[in-house]
């Protein structure tokens, strides 16, 4: 998760100091697309083989991405946390299908 918020912050917000030394804010930008380009890969492969795990997986990833892109905008920061929860509870629900009104709170909790 650290390196993927890396990844994207460097992407969203490096073009301010490409000026002062392309080679190595190109070379971080290839590093960064690189990283980005390994974790999805890698969250599809897990989700794969294991759909909960997948499923988690891309969880992070995308609340790293929000967290990069949030930074200046607060309100929208929570907003999006909060679909990203909902989203999430649902697809669990739709993968696990719970029969039990114990599984169906340990899956909303």
């Amino acid at each position: 998760m650290n390196i993927f918020y890396w990844s994207v912050a460097h992407l969203l917000y490096s073009d301010n100091f490409l000026k002062l030394n392309e080679d190595f804010y190109s070379a971080n930008n290839k590093a960064s697309i690189a990283f980005i380009v390994l974790l999805i890969v890698y969250a599809i492969i897990r989700f794969y083989f294991n759909k909960i795990g997948g499923l988690y997986m891309f969880k992070r990833l995308i609340i790293a991405a929000i967290l990069a892109g949030a930074v200046y905008r607060k309100g929208l920061y929570v907003l999006l946390i909060l679909g990203l929860e909902l989203i999430f509870t649902a697809s669990r629900f739709l993968l696990e299908k719970p029969k039990t009104n114990c599984e169906k709170i340990y899956i909303i909790i």
